[in-house]
């Protein structure tokens, strides 16, 4: 179950993030977090009406290698504090 449970940690952190943060942002501001150039999440966003107050884009904002399972805890560092620093931005707006 360990082993599920680490090789899986970045779903868990992934899930986390679409669940806790999107209904705080939807009334203080919208984060977008996408994994490539191609911003489906921002897009997505748009054409369902939303406005996107800050995005983030993994690979090249973060220079994160785009993988499937992103189960390297130094990427995952970087990520979660790009997020912080990007909430804050919202808030002080």
């Amino acid at each position: 179950m360990k082993k599920i449970l680490k090789r899986y940690r970045a779903f868990w952190v992934v899930l986390v993030l679409l669940l806790v943060i999107p209904p705080v942002f939807v009334l203080l501001g919208l984060l977008d977090v996408d994994g490539c150039p191609m911003s489906c999440a921002k897009k997505t966003l748009e054409k369902a009406g939303f406005n996107t107050d800050e995005h983030i884009v993994v690979t090249k904002d973060l220079t994160v290698s785009k993988n499937f399972y992103l189960n390297s805890s130094p990427d995952l560092e970087k990520i979660k504090d790009a997020v912080v620093e990007k909430i804050n931005r919202v808030y002080d707006k």
